[in-house]
Protein backbone atom coordinates (compact mmCIF):
# COMPACT_ATOMS: atom_id res chain seq x y z
CA UNK A 1 0.00 0.00 0.00
CA UNK A 2 2.84 2.13 0.58
CA UNK A 3 3.98 1.44 -3.01
CA UNK A 4 0.59 3.01 -4.23
CA UNK A 5 1.09 6.23 -2.27
CA UNK A 6 4.71 6.47 -3.62
CA UNK A 7 3.18 6.21 -7.15
CA UNK A 8 0.30 8.15 -6.49
CA UNK A 9 2.70 11.19 -5.61
CA UNK A 10 4.66 10.18 -8.88
CA UNK A 11 1.65 10.35 -11.11
CA UNK A 12 0.41 13.65 -9.92
CA UNK A 13 4.37 15.34 -10.44
CA UNK A 14 3.54 13.96 -13.69
CA UNK A 15 0.58 15.36 -14.50
CA UNK A 16 0.90 18.88 -13.57
CA UNK A 17 4.35 18.74 -15.58
CA UNK A 18 2.22 17.76 -18.29
CA UNK A 19 -0.45 20.63 -17.61
CA UNK A 20 2.11 23.16 -16.84
CA UNK A 21 2.18 25.37 -20.09
CA UNK A 22 5.47 26.40 -19.27
CA UNK A 23 8.30 25.66 -16.73
CA UNK A 24 11.20 27.72 -17.74
CA UNK A 25 14.01 25.56 -16.26
CA UNK A 26 13.08 22.70 -18.02
CA UNK A 27 11.41 23.86 -21.01
CA UNK A 28 15.32 25.14 -22.33
CA UNK A 29 14.68 23.02 -25.53
CA UNK A 30 11.03 23.53 -25.69
CA UNK A 31 8.08 22.52 -24.12
CA UNK A 32 7.21 19.11 -26.29
CA UNK A 33 10.63 17.81 -25.08
CA UNK A 34 9.08 18.30 -21.23
CA UNK A 35 6.00 17.12 -22.11
CA UNK A 36 7.40 14.09 -23.89
CA UNK A 37 9.14 13.45 -20.73
CA UNK A 38 6.22 13.56 -18.10
CA UNK A 39 4.13 11.71 -20.35
CA UNK A 40 7.01 8.87 -21.23
CA UNK A 41 7.03 8.40 -17.04
CA UNK A 42 3.45 8.96 -16.40
CA UNK A 43 3.01 5.51 -18.58
CA UNK A 44 5.92 3.93 -16.49
CA UNK A 45 4.55 4.88 -13.01
CA UNK A 46 0.71 3.32 -14.60
CA UNK A 47 2.67 0.35 -15.30
CA UNK A 48 3.88 0.32 -11.82
CA UNK A 49 0.77 1.17 -10.10
CA UNK A 50 -0.92 -2.04 -12.27
CA UNK A 51 1.89 -3.85 -10.73
CA UNK A 52 1.20 -2.68 -7.22
CA UNK A 53 -2.18 -3.31 -7.56
CA UNK A 54 -1.76 -7.02 -8.81
CA UNK A 55 0.64 -7.77 -5.92
CA UNK A 56 -2.07 -6.18 -2.98
CA UNK A 57 -4.66 -8.66 -4.66
CA UNK A 58 -2.54 -11.39 -3.73
CA UNK A 59 -1.91 -10.63 -0.45
CA UNK A 60 -4.23 -12.07 2.48
CA UNK A 61 -4.21 -9.57 5.11
CA UNK A 62 -4.52 -6.49 2.58
CA UNK A 63 -8.17 -8.43 1.42
CA UNK A 64 -9.41 -9.20 4.58
CA UNK A 65 -8.94 -5.80 5.86
CA UNK A 66 -10.20 -4.18 2.75
CA UNK A 67 -13.24 -5.88 2.87
CA UNK A 68 -14.12 -4.18 6.24
CA UNK A 69 -14.25 -0.93 4.76
CA UNK A 70 -16.80 -0.91 2.50
CA UNK A 71 -16.20 2.80 0.27
CA UNK A 72 -12.82 2.46 0.25
CA UNK A 73 -13.54 -1.68 -0.90
CA UNK A 74 -15.55 -0.60 -3.80
CA UNK A 75 -13.09 2.43 -4.66
CA UNK A 76 -10.47 -0.58 -4.92
CA UNK A 77 -12.77 -3.06 -6.68
CA UNK A 78 -13.38 -0.27 -9.44
CA UNK A 79 -9.81 1.53 -9.86
CA UNK A 80 -9.36 -2.47 -10.16
CA UNK A 81 -11.60 -3.00 -13.12
CA UNK A 82 -10.55 0.33 -14.69
CA UNK A 83 -7.01 -0.65 -14.79
CA UNK A 84 -7.48 -4.19 -15.72
CA UNK A 85 -9.64 -3.08 -19.17
CA UNK A 86 -6.80 -0.32 -19.80
CA UNK A 87 -4.32 -3.41 -19.21
CA UNK A 88 -3.16 -3.81 -23.28
CA UNK A 89 -2.98 -0.09 -23.93
CA UNK A 90 -1.18 0.45 -20.74
CA UNK A 91 1.22 -2.36 -21.49
CA UNK A 92 1.98 -1.09 -25.05
CA UNK A 93 2.40 2.17 -23.84
CA UNK A 94 4.89 1.23 -21.52
CA UNK A 95 6.63 -0.52 -24.08
CA UNK A 96 6.59 1.32 -27.02
CA UNK A 97 7.27 5.27 -25.94
CA UNK A 98 7.42 4.73 -21.75
CA UNK A 99 9.76 2.05 -20.95
CA UNK A 100 12.78 2.67 -23.44
CA UNK A 101 13.12 4.03 -26.80
CA UNK A 102 14.38 1.61 -29.01
CA UNK A 103 16.07 1.80 -32.98
CA UNK A 104 12.23 0.93 -34.35
CA UNK A 105 11.00 4.38 -32.29
CA UNK A 106 13.50 6.40 -33.90
CA UNK A 107 13.55 4.95 -37.12
CA UNK A 108 9.71 5.63 -37.51
CA UNK A 109 10.31 9.32 -36.08
CA UNK A 110 12.71 10.18 -39.41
Amino acid sequence: MAQLCVLREDLYLEMQGLNEDEIKPLDANGDNYRSTYFSRNSTRTLFEIRNAVETLKIEKIFIRQLAEQKNFHEAFVEFDKAMSEARELVNRLRHETGGHLDDGAFKKCT
